[in-house]
Protein backbone atom coordinates (compact mmCIF):
# COMPACT_ATOMS: atom_id res chain seq x y z
CA UNK A 1 0.00 0.00 0.00
CA UNK A 2 1.84 3.53 -0.82
CA UNK A 3 2.00 5.92 1.58
CA UNK A 4 -0.28 8.28 0.05
CA UNK A 5 -2.72 6.11 -0.08
CA UNK A 6 -2.31 4.94 3.42
CA UNK A 7 -2.45 8.87 4.61
CA UNK A 8 -5.61 9.19 2.68
CA UNK A 9 -7.51 6.18 4.42
CA UNK A 10 -6.16 7.94 7.91
CA UNK A 11 -7.40 11.40 7.18
CA UNK A 12 -10.86 9.53 5.93
CA UNK A 13 -10.61 7.87 9.03
CA UNK A 14 -9.57 10.40 11.28
CA UNK A 15 -12.63 13.15 9.42
CA UNK A 16 -15.27 10.46 9.53
CA UNK A 17 -14.88 9.97 13.41
CA UNK A 18 -13.36 5.94 12.97
CA UNK A 19 -11.70 5.32 16.14
CA UNK A 20 -8.22 4.35 16.54
CA UNK A 21 -8.51 0.82 16.97
CA UNK A 22 -11.18 0.36 13.57
CA UNK A 23 -8.26 2.19 11.98
CA UNK A 24 -5.56 -0.16 13.08
CA UNK A 25 -8.05 -3.17 11.86
CA UNK A 26 -8.57 -1.88 8.84
CA UNK A 27 -4.45 -1.69 8.11
CA UNK A 28 -3.65 -4.58 9.70
CA UNK A 29 -5.47 -6.07 7.20
CA UNK A 30 -4.30 -4.11 4.52
CA UNK A 31 -0.36 -4.89 5.52
CA UNK A 32 1.19 -7.00 3.19
CA UNK A 33 2.79 -8.86 6.48
CA UNK A 34 -0.41 -8.85 8.23
CA UNK A 35 1.34 -7.91 11.00
CA UNK A 36 0.32 -4.34 11.08
CA UNK A 37 3.59 -3.23 12.59
CA UNK A 38 5.17 -1.46 9.80
CA UNK A 39 1.82 0.30 8.50
CA UNK A 40 1.10 1.76 12.46
CA UNK A 41 4.88 3.27 12.19
CA UNK A 42 3.72 4.08 8.68
CA UNK A 43 1.45 6.49 9.82
CA UNK A 44 3.37 8.21 11.31
CA UNK A 45 5.48 9.09 7.94
CA UNK A 46 2.45 10.43 6.99
CA UNK A 47 2.42 13.68 9.82
CA UNK A 48 3.34 17.05 7.82
CA UNK A 49 3.49 19.33 10.50
CA UNK A 50 4.46 18.75 14.49
CA UNK A 51 3.84 21.81 16.44
CA UNK A 52 5.68 23.02 19.36
CA UNK A 53 3.29 22.26 22.70
CA UNK A 54 2.29 24.64 24.18
CA UNK A 55 3.07 27.52 21.50
CA UNK A 56 1.24 26.35 18.11
CA UNK A 57 -2.01 24.85 17.75
CA UNK A 58 -2.71 20.87 16.39
CA UNK A 59 -3.32 21.44 12.92
CA UNK A 60 -2.23 17.88 11.32
CA UNK A 61 -5.23 15.11 11.53
CA UNK A 62 -2.70 12.37 12.41
CA UNK A 63 -1.26 14.65 15.35
CA UNK A 64 -4.86 15.40 16.28
CA UNK A 65 -6.09 12.03 16.32
CA UNK A 66 -2.89 10.78 18.60
CA UNK A 67 -4.06 13.38 20.86
CA UNK A 68 -6.95 12.95 21.05
CA UNK A 69 -6.50 8.78 21.22
CA UNK A 70 -3.35 8.75 24.00
CA UNK A 71 -4.25 5.76 25.33
CA UNK A 72 -4.32 3.82 22.31
CA UNK A 73 -1.16 5.49 20.76
CA UNK A 74 1.28 5.23 23.61
CA UNK A 75 1.54 1.59 23.13
CA UNK A 76 2.38 2.20 19.45
CA UNK A 77 4.46 5.12 19.63
CA UNK A 78 6.41 3.04 22.25
CA UNK A 79 6.80 0.19 20.08
CA UNK A 80 8.15 2.42 16.94
CA UNK A 81 10.84 4.12 18.71
CA UNK A 82 13.14 1.92 17.41
CA UNK A 83 11.88 2.06 13.98
CA UNK A 84 14.84 3.82 11.92
CA UNK A 85 12.79 4.73 8.38
CA UNK A 86 14.22 8.53 7.91
CA UNK A 87 11.49 10.87 7.34
CA UNK A 88 11.13 14.65 6.38
CA UNK A 89 11.07 16.38 9.80
CA UNK A 90 7.71 17.47 10.32
CA UNK A 91 8.45 19.30 13.24
CA UNK A 92 8.28 23.27 13.37
CA UNK A 93 11.40 23.53 15.93
CA UNK A 94 14.30 25.61 14.35
CA UNK A 95 16.84 22.47 15.22
CA UNK A 96 16.09 20.26 12.35
CA UNK A 97 18.32 17.55 11.19
CA UNK A 98 18.60 15.37 7.92
CA UNK A 99 18.28 12.45 9.32
CA UNK A 100 14.96 12.40 11.38
CA UNK A 101 13.32 8.94 11.92
CA UNK A 102 10.38 7.49 12.74
CA UNK A 103 11.28 6.54 16.06
CA UNK A 104 12.20 10.61 16.78
CA UNK A 105 8.90 11.38 15.80
CA UNK A 106 7.21 8.74 18.13
CA UNK A 107 9.45 9.42 20.92
CA UNK A 108 8.85 13.31 21.19
CA UNK A 109 5.14 12.45 20.59
CA UNK A 110 5.58 10.09 23.49
CA UNK A 111 7.44 12.50 25.71
CA UNK A 112 4.75 15.26 24.97
CA UNK A 113 1.95 12.89 26.16
CA UNK A 114 3.54 11.25 29.24
CA UNK A 115 6.20 13.72 29.78
CA UNK A 116 8.98 11.17 30.43
CA UNK A 117 11.97 11.98 29.27
CA UNK A 118 13.30 13.22 32.20
CA UNK A 119 12.80 9.10 33.36
CA UNK A 120 14.15 7.32 30.63
CA UNK A 121 16.63 9.38 28.81
CA UNK A 122 20.44 8.43 30.47
CA UNK A 123 22.03 11.62 32.83
CA UNK A 124 24.37 12.15 29.95
CA UNK A 125 21.92 13.41 27.39
CA UNK A 126 19.67 14.91 29.77
CA UNK A 127 23.23 16.90 31.16
CA UNK A 128 24.00 17.46 26.98
CA UNK A 129 20.72 19.16 26.49
CA UNK A 130 22.18 22.21 28.51
CA UNK A 131 24.73 22.50 25.94
CA UNK A 132 23.49 21.10 23.13
CA UNK A 133 19.88 20.76 23.27
CA UNK A 134 17.73 18.23 21.56
CA UNK A 135 21.12 17.53 19.29
CA UNK A 136 22.24 15.69 22.83
CA UNK A 137 19.27 13.32 22.12
CA UNK A 138 19.66 13.20 18.33
CA UNK A 139 23.34 12.20 18.86
CA UNK A 140 22.76 9.65 21.77
CA UNK A 141 20.20 7.42 19.39
CA UNK A 142 22.55 7.35 16.37
CA UNK A 143 23.78 4.40 18.09
CA UNK A 144 20.80 1.44 17.40
CA UNK A 145 21.38 -0.09 20.82
CA UNK A 146 20.36 3.09 22.92
CA UNK A 147 17.02 3.41 20.41
CA UNK A 148 16.37 0.22 21.69
CA UNK A 149 17.06 1.03 25.16
CA UNK A 150 15.13 3.62 24.86
CA UNK A 151 12.26 1.76 23.53
CA UNK A 152 12.72 -0.75 26.80
CA UNK A 153 12.70 1.96 29.28
CA UNK A 154 9.33 3.86 28.00
CA UNK A 155 8.22 0.32 27.81
CA UNK A 156 8.63 -0.59 31.23
CA UNK A 157 7.97 2.87 32.88
CA UNK A 158 4.42 2.26 30.93
CA UNK A 159 3.83 -1.28 32.28
CA UNK A 160 4.75 0.10 35.85
CA UNK A 161 2.58 3.72 35.59
CA UNK A 162 0.29 2.66 32.76
CA UNK A 163 -2.72 1.52 34.46
CA UNK A 164 -2.70 4.77 37.05
CA UNK A 165 -1.61 7.06 34.11
CA UNK A 166 -4.55 9.60 33.04
CA UNK A 167 -4.81 11.48 29.84
CA UNK A 168 -2.68 14.88 30.09
CA UNK A 169 -4.91 17.96 30.68
CA UNK A 170 -5.26 20.34 27.94
CA UNK A 171 -2.16 21.77 27.06
CA UNK A 172 -2.65 25.66 26.52
CA UNK A 173 -2.49 25.28 22.53
CA UNK A 174 -6.05 25.18 20.93
CA UNK A 175 -5.95 21.82 19.57
CA UNK A 176 -8.01 22.46 16.29
CA UNK A 177 -10.33 19.96 14.31
CA UNK A 178 -8.34 18.39 10.98
CA UNK A 179 -9.00 21.19 8.48
CA UNK A 180 -9.35 24.31 10.71
CA UNK A 181 -6.62 26.56 10.98
CA UNK A 182 -5.73 28.95 13.66
CA UNK A 183 -7.59 32.12 13.76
Amino acid sequence: MSRNILFQVTVLFVLAGVSLADQQEHIKGQSADNTGRRDRCGILAQIKTYPFFGREPITDPIVYDIWHNQREWIPILIECITNDMIIKDPRSSPARIDTFRIGDLSFFLLNNIIEVGDKVLPTSVLEGYKEMGVYAYFRWVENPANRKALQNSCAAWWKENGSSWRKSPAKPTPILPPGQKPN
